[in-house]
């Protein structure tokens, strides 16, 4: 997903567009670069007028009843150039590095794409019920849309990232049968598994290590997403609890085995492609996460972002972002971000949003950095939890039903020090959330400064307000005086500066 967003938080480009009602064309933005180009994917039928422009990778239309091209636009929106693609663009992934260079996956029917020297040359022509069937295949662009290399794989990608001159994808088996050519001489697993690990040199297509990465086909699990830094290679996916799953979770690992329904998992390899550590993370219920960009590194922080169902227990650590989900019930999800470090131990996890009810459209929740600033991304259906005051879109539209709204939300990545906000906001906790009226808020923070707490509606209309005392743990009685719902309670100081803001659902009991 590709989307630009001001300083300000109100977008700029993003989406699907139909750019016309008469030719069924339809485009989607794929990357934004470092100059605010964007790449899109243009898929029209043939009456379009859009064509590739002269000295771009593919030329001649390989699809006879259908234009798939991709084509990079200025800031302003003006085509700087186009060329075709050679398939479907349901299956292409584009990612760029800091050159601008593009680099390319998904399947072909064409027999002729490969460039010398690459991974593999050759087309792999295999009979599916008298079809030929298609080859993945994964290619590199210049910044001006010329071929730089081009090669076929032996196994479809699902996910790719460059780093540091260098493509990481994840990918599955061999397409075809009679073959067995993922894993290189030496690698971390040689047995075969639905997902596997490849890296490339990014400068001349050719492989430099592979290696499966899995159990059998005794359990079900699901690699999504990967990402790079200098101290290795990240990878995150999805367990699902087959007799008591355990394979994505290395000796002394943070969590050692699957609980509920599902996990996440959260895997290190070093950049020759060694097993470091693995770990599990999540609750009793159902988490998981999917679709697009889950996780996230920077110099050994791992950020990574799931979402929650039918769990009982709470995987918040005290004094995070949002402690505590709006509520647990069966029908809802929860979404949640957390922060590993280099070695494999959480630092922190938080909830993020109210809780949204299960419905087909709902998409993980996404996790991105830039400079110094951490966003989440990705739809919900609650009414609570997301936007801040003077957002670009203050309130779901429709606010009732089960419409899904997008989101996209900033944070400041601060280093943890004593003095810092972090740490005083991280020194208050709310306890009992659900309640029925009946709350406590404890810390430290609580001996050291005046402090008052108010309550507010979910319209953020204050509802009471009260002074503190210094007492480190001090319980509040509002029952009969709150109606079932949602508030916020809100923590300030003697000079009336916000210090932590907490969720809090209060239900009749």
């Amino acid at each position: 997903t590709a989307l630009s967003i001001s300083s300000s938080g109100i977008p700029v480009s993003f989406g699907y567009s139909y750019t016309s009602l008469t030719d069924q064309s339809r485009e989607y933005l794929a990357a934004i670069d470092n100059q605010d180009n964007k790449i899109y994917i243009y898929n029209s039928n043939n009456t379009s007028s859009t064509v590739p422009t002269s000295g771009t990778w593919l030329q001649n239309n390989p699809i006879s009843n259908t234009k798939n091209l991709l084509i990079k636009k200025s800031s302003s929106g003006s085509i700087l150039w186009a060329t075709y693609l050679p398939g479907n663009i349901n299956n292409t992934c584009v990612r760029l590095d800091s050159a601008g260079n593009i680099y390319i996956k998904g399947l072909t029917s064409v027999q002729t794409l490969s460039t010398p020297g690459v991974f593999q040359e050759n087309f792999d022509v295999i009979n599916n019920q008298g079809n030929i069937r298609d080859n993945p295949f994964v290619a590199k662009l210049n910044a001006n849309g010329q071929l730089v290399w081009a090669s076929y794989l032996p196994s479809p990608v699902t996910n790719m990232i460059e780093y540091n001159g260098e493509l990481y994808l994840i990918k599955g088996t061999n397409i075809n049968p009679t073959l067995d050519t993922i894993a290189t001489p030496g690698a971390q697993q040689t047995s075969k598994s639905p997902f596997s690990i490849t890296k490339m040199n990014a400068a001349n297509g050719q492989r430099i290590w592979g290696t499966y990465y899995g159990t059998d086909i005794t359990s079900f699990y699901l690699l999504y997403d990967l990402d790079a830094d200098e101290n290795g290679v990240y990878l995150t996916g999805t367990d699902y609890n087959i007799a008591g799953s355990n394979f994505f979770a290395t000796p002394g690992a943070f969590k050692t085995q699957v609980t509920g329904g599902s996990d996440l998992f959260l895997t290190k390899f070093t950049h020759s492609g060694n097993l470091v550590w693995s770990t599990y993370f999540g609750g009793n219920g159902g988490d998981q996460n999917s679709y697009d960009k889950v996780i996230n590194v920077h110099n050994g922080d791992i950020y990574i972002t799931g979402s929650t169902d039918g769990s009982t227990d709470n995987i918040a650590t005290p004094g995070s972002y949002q402690p505590t989900p709006e509520n647990m019930n069966a029908n809802t999800t929860n979404q949640f971000f957390a922060k590993f470090d280099a070695s494999g131990n959480r630092v922190w996890s938080s909830y993020y949003g109210g809780s949204s009810v299960i419905t087909p459209y709902l998409k993980g929740i996404n996790i991105t950095l830039k400079g110094n600033s951490l966003f989440l991304y990705g739809n919900t259906n609650s009414n609570i939890g997301f936007a801040t005051e003077g957002a670009f879109m203050p309130t779901r539209n429709p606010t009732t039903g089960v419409s899904i709204n997008g989101f996209f939300a900033r944070f400041d990545n601060k280093q943890e020090l004593s003095t810092s906000e972090n740490n005083v906001s991280k020194d208050l906790v709310l306890y009992d959330n659900p309640n029925s009226g009946i709350f406590t808020i404890a810390g430290t923070l609580l001996k050291r400064q005046s402090l008052a707490f108010h309550i507010l509606d979910a319209s953020a209309r204050q509802l009471a307000t009260q002074k503190m005392s210094n007492a480190e743990k001090q319980t509040f009685d509002f029952s009969g005086k709150l109606s079932a719902g949602n508030y916020l309670i809100q923590i300030t100081d003697g000079s009336g500066k916000t210090v932590k803001t907490f969720k809090m659902s209060v239900t009749r009991q």
